[in-house]
Order: C-alpha cells, then structure tokens, then sequence
C-alpha cells in the first residue's frame, strides 16, 4: 500500500495548471517595476505593453532590439503546504496502520481469544481513524493546482511621433496541473471505514460467523477471511494537466494625433492547447491530441501627456475575445483586457503605476485577478536599479496577494542586460532580457 500511496501523492505534487489570465509580463524592466508598463515601458518592448509608447519615446530613445523571457511559477492555494501536511501525516500512518490491521486479523483467525480479538479491534479503530484522516486532507486537495506561465519573445522598434514602428514575435505558454478526487473514491474509502467501524461489536463467539464478502474490500470473498484490500487499487481519481501556448507575430504602428500618441498591434496567431489526464492508480496517462487553431487579434493604446515629465496611458489587448475547445472539450477563452497606467520620467529616475481596469477571469486554477502594480526606476549611467509591488485586488484579502518585485539593469556602449524577480509566500517570477539600443 505505501508504494500505491507514493504514487498517488507523487501525482499530487504535479498538480497544478492553467492559462494565465492576468495581463502578461514579458521583460525584466517591467517585472522589477511591479509589472507596471502601460505608461512607462521603453519603445523597444512598447508592443507588448502599449503601442502609443512608440510615439511617446523619450529624446534619447532610438532604434533596439529586445530578446526577453519570463518564467512564473505560482500556488494560489497554498497546494505545496496541503500536499506537505498530507505527506507527512497520512502516508506512513495508514500504511502501518493498514499492516498492522491485516497482522491482527491473521493473528486472531489463527487463534480465537479475548487478547487477539482486542488487539484486532484496536488496530481496526486506528486504520479507521487513519483512512477519515486522510479523506478529509485529500478532499482539500482536490481540484486545487500550481501555475506555471512561461513568456519569451523578441522585438524590434524604432519610435517616432510621426510614425513609430514596433514588429514583434513571441510566445506565452500557461500550464497548471490539478488533482479531482472522484465520488466513487471517496466512497470506497468511506466503505473501508463502515467495514471497520463495525467490527467494534464483535466478540469471541462470532469471529467465526463474520460476513466479508465485499470483494471491494476484501482479498478474498469468504466469509471467514477479513483479510483488508490495498484501497488504492480500486481508486479511479486523476490529475488533469490543462493549458495552452500562444505563439504570436505582428507589426505595431503609432502617430501622434492631437497632443495624443496612439497606436495599434495587428498580430497573427497560432493557439495550441493541451489537455491530458493522468490516472493515480497506475500512474498512466491518456494523452489527448493537443489542437490548434490560427487566429489573429489586436491591441490598441494610447498615451497623454499631463505635464512635461508626467503621462497616462490606457491598452486594451486582444480585444477580440476568443474561443478555443481542448481536445476533451474544456474551453479555453481568451478575453479582452483593458489597463490603465501612468508615468513619471525624470532625468535620472521613473516611477509607474498601473492598474487593471476589468477583473480577469480565473485562469484555469487561479483566483480570478485585477492587479495594481507601482514601481520605480533609478538610472545611474551604466547601472539601472529598480523595485516595486503588485497586488490582486480581486483576491479577498489583496494583502495577502501582495507581491514584492526588484531588479537591476546593466547599459553598456548601446547593449543593454537586464534581471528581474517577483517574490510572495506563493509565488516566484524571474525574467532576463537583452537588448541593443543605438
């Protein structure tokens, strides 16, 4: 039984997955500055924040190249602390629990005494209370995942208040894994309990006329041997491995119109998604064909000046909303998002904030989002140093959602390196980026 249990538990350290629905973070500048970008993102990765920035650039900005990637892993439910608990409580624990039930009776059915039979219902009260122990801890982790989001991709740009433009290529990928726990096991384990529960009124004079007949729950069918099955290999929950990839391309155009710069993305796209499950009691796995679909979409922006070093900007990206089926018929949508920002850009430091304005949907096994970001930037020549916070407002306790970001920039004769992280209780984002400006 403890290997049977090692692999269902093992299962459940996978468990997490989905696409993410919050506003994508794709280089380590904007990571580092809270995720913040709308107002404030440099016109070499302008497409992916805000086109309007193309037209927004400062005196010295010129042409680049960026090349960045961004890797998040997130549990929104605290799943590592539930699966730990049930690790370290329930494994051991029910697999002795389990031989020491099955030592007792074979002890008690070769020998019929008071001694026997009160060892035998004593080991039965502890497997009981061990098998209601560890339904209740597994039933907190059903349906509960870990996210992982991986965003890299390139881009040009030359910006220009006549006519900026950006061309960029990329790629978001958004996996989670998820265990389901079935009715059926749960019901299993509950017959296990009753079984065992029931031998408590059993006394030396009708060991002999026992009924455990159930084949769902003992080795043999007759009456006479109540010889416990491994529970677990009737056991027909699975972990569901969910998620998609948008592989993009598209061209970004901006201009200046009255006193605003606006500007628009067009981007072709090839969505893919995936959906599999994995069976906890023989560790297989049915993999269904990933499906893919081409699609297009847009993004739009513009961007303000308040003042001559102040701006707010406003993006709404791909404001087409689209549907995609998995292979299993789950459906993955990709909604409209809408962000808002401003920006202060002073000679040798910036500071930014950026809020969602519409709530985003949760995103596979994540709580649903709408964050506020804040961070600054301090330009020392050839070191850049930068540091912020974000928060999901839609998460019933945003403090709790808090995330604290940090990073640093390197620029050197037009090459510019760049590291960024985000760190929580529950979650760690890390990004690097190059790029070359002149």
């Amino acid at each position: 039984m403890k290997t049977k249990l090692m692999i269902v538990t093992g299962a459940l350290a996978l468990t997490n997955l989905a696409q993410a629905g919050s506003f994508a973070v794709y280089d380590a500048r904007s990571l580092g500055m809270g995720g913040t970008g709308v107002a404030s993102a440099l016109p070499g990765v302008a497409s992916y924040y805000n086109p309007a920035l193309l037209s927004a650039a400062r005196p010295q900005d010129d042409f680049s190249l960026e090349a960045s990637t961004y890797v998040r892993a997130a549990d929104p439910n605290n799943v590592r602390q539930a699966f730990s608990d049930f690790s370290s409580n329930h494994i051991s624990s029910v697999t002795n629990a389990s031989s020491s039930y099955n030592t007792a009776w074979n002890t008690l059915s070769a020998t019929v005494n008071a001694s026997n039979l009160s060892a035998w219902q004593t080991a039965s009260t502890n497997l009981s209370t061990a098998l209601n122990s560890m339904l209740t801890d597994l039933n907190k982790l059903s349906n509960k995942g870990i996210v992982v989001d991986l965003n890299a991709g390139a881009t040009m740009a030359v910006p220009s208040k006549k006519l900026g433009v950006g061309i960029l290529a990329g790629a978001t990928s958004n996996v989670g894994f998820s265990l389901n726990i079935t009715s059926n096991d749960t019901s299993t384990i509950n017959s296990f309990v009753t079984a065992l529960n029931s031998f408590a009124s059993v006394t030396t004079g009708t060991v002999g006329s026992l009924s455990c007949t159930d084949t769902n729950i003992y080795v043999n069918s007759t009456a006479s041997d109540c010889t416990m099955k491994d529970f677990s290999n009737s056991m027909t929950s699975g972990a569901t491995i969910l998620g998609s990839s948008i592989t993009e391309s598209g061209v970004s155009l901006s201009t200046v119109l009255y006193g605003m710069a606006v500007g628009i993305t067009t981007k072709s796209q090839t969505v893919n998604t995936y959906d599999y499950s994995i069976s906890l009691k023989n560790s297989s796995t049915t993999v269904s064909n990933a499906k893919s679909y081409s699609d297009s979409n847009m993004d739009i922006g513009v961007v303000m000046p308040i003042s001559e070093h102040w701006q707010v900007g406003v993006v709404g990206k791909n404001i087409m909303e689209k549907s995609y089926l998995t292979a299993q018929s789950n459906t993955i949508t990709v909604k409209p998002q809408y962000r808002t920002g401003i920006a202060y850009n002073g000679s040798w430091f910036t500071v930014a904030a950026d809020m969602d304005l519409t709530e985003s949907d949760a995103a596979g096994f994540e709580k649903k989002s709408k964050y506020l970001g804040a961070g600054a930037e301090f330009d020392l020549s050839l070191l850049q140093l930068r540091a912020g916070f974000s928060k999901n407002l839609s998460d019933a306790n945003p403090a709790a959602s808090a995330v604290s970001t940090f990073g640093a920039g390197l620029y050197l004769i037009g090459l510019n390196l760049d590291l960024g992280a985000a760190i929580s209780s529950n979650e760690t984002s890390v990004a690097l980026q190059l790029g070359l400006q002149f």
